[in-house]
């Protein structure tokens, strides 16, 4: 693992090497760790699914190895059974679950293992972030900011997820509050490129082309080969010679 260590000293930026990083601490057990690793994965990608299957597989593994650690209480056990609350073990295997439903892009059963998650465990961020990445692949964007909204009352310093919330305020067309999101999460991480190219994308919607430029620039001079950032760019730039021209 050390050799991961040294690239991703060389490129802080790259996800692979964090990505890497993640799945040796995963195959030594070191779950927090490796779940550490594919949070700041998806701190430079909020999509990338790989990186949430991982994450969610360690915090599965975490949550059976705090079963096998408990000794069993019959008579706790009962009362769970009898009240309709559910056990340690079927709480296992409902994460077992939304894992395999989230592999398999199957988000309309995920929501529902996530509702049944979060009855047991209504503080629980990631879950919150998992609920929401669901309603979002749904086409349900106002309810998926609603749910990110709950997370942020939990970690309001999370960058990434102020990150999400402003895209799917994007897809309903609430353009200046999605920007407003984007402000937000930048205040927390200025150099992540991927909300600096969003908020790029945001701005030149309400027709501020400078400011989405400004943008762009800053998310290229972090990672000078975003090819969507660079194609964004270019077409912004295009609108601004245009406009000059018109003007004068």
């Amino acid at each position: 693992m050390d050799c991961f260590h040294k690239a991703n000293d060389l490129r802080p930026q790259e996800r692979l090497f964090m990505y890497s990083i993640g799945l040796c601490l995963q195959k030594m057990d070191k779950h927090q760790e490796a779940i550490d690793q594919f949070e700041e994965c998806l701190k430079l990608n909020p999509d990338d699914k790989k990186a949430k299957k991982s994450k969610l597989h360690s915090q599965q593994l975490i949550q059976k190895q705090r079963g096998a650690h408990k000794s069993p209480d019959t008579g706790d056990s009962a009362a769970l059974v009898s009240t309709g609350r559910v056990t340690s073990g079927e709480e296992n295997e409902l994460y077992a679950q939304l894992e395999s439903l989230l592999k398999e892009d199957k988000f309309k059963d995920a929501i529902h293992v996530v509702g049944k998650l979060l009855e047991m465990r209504p503080n629980e961020v990631s879950l919150l972030e998992y609920a929401g990445l669901c309603l979002k692949m749904l086409g349900f964007h106002k309810e998926a900011a609603e749910q990110y909204d709950k997370a942020l009352e939990i970690q309001p310093e999370n960058a990434k997820i102020w990150g999400c919330k402003g895209e799917c305020l994007g897809n309903i067309g609430e353009y200046h509050r999605e920007i407003n999101c984007y402000d937000k999460a930048l205040h927390i991480d200025p150099t992540d490129y991927s909300i600096l190219f969003s908020k790029g994308v945001a701005l030149a919607l309400v027709d501020k082309t400078k400011e989405a430029l400004e943008c762009f620039d800053k998310a290229l001079l972090i990672k000078p080969d975003f090819e969507a950032c660079l194609q964004a760019r270019e077409k912004c730039a295009v609108k601004v010679k245009k406009s000059f021209w018109f003007w004068n």
